[in-house]
């Protein structure tokens, strides 16, 4: 994807007075960035513009993007390499029935656990 569709899509989002007005800079883009890959109008692989010329494109600074860039680094939205380029993780690419699907196996297994606990914590209580 070039520079100037992931930047005009930011800034349209920025641009709606109702868009987080009241966040700093750094976290409305991040939010604008973080929907897209939400909503798949950035997919799995798709290369993010340098911290550099997105900020130029948009007007702002590059530290500002570069906040952005890192907490979606953080939470896994996106995967950076130097030299290489930033690039939409396809940790959120996956249908939506997979996670569920991981969600539903992990609390059954909460479940069965919770249930192990609770029998030996009472088998501890009926041997005092």
């Amino acid at each position: 994807m070039a520079v100037a569709p992931v930047a005009d899509l930011i800034a349209r989002e920025l641009a709606q007075t109702d868009f987080h007005a009241r966040l700093p800079m750094h976290r409305r883009v991040y939010e604008s960035l973080r929907q897209a890959i939400l909503q798949h109008r950035l997919d799995a692989g798709d290369r993010l513009p340098s911290s550099r010329d997105l900020a130029a494109e948009l007007g702002i600074s590059r530290n500002t993007v570069m906040s952005a860039f890192n907490q979606l680094i953080a939470e896994g939205y996106v995967d950076a390499s130097v030299g290489s380029g930033t690039y939409v993780s396809d940790t959120f690419a996956r249908p939506l029935a997979q996670h569920a699907r991981s969600f539903l196996d992990a609390v059954v297994a909460l479940h069965f656990l919770t249930a192990d606990i609770e029998k030996a914590h009472s088998g501890v209580l009926l041997a005092k």
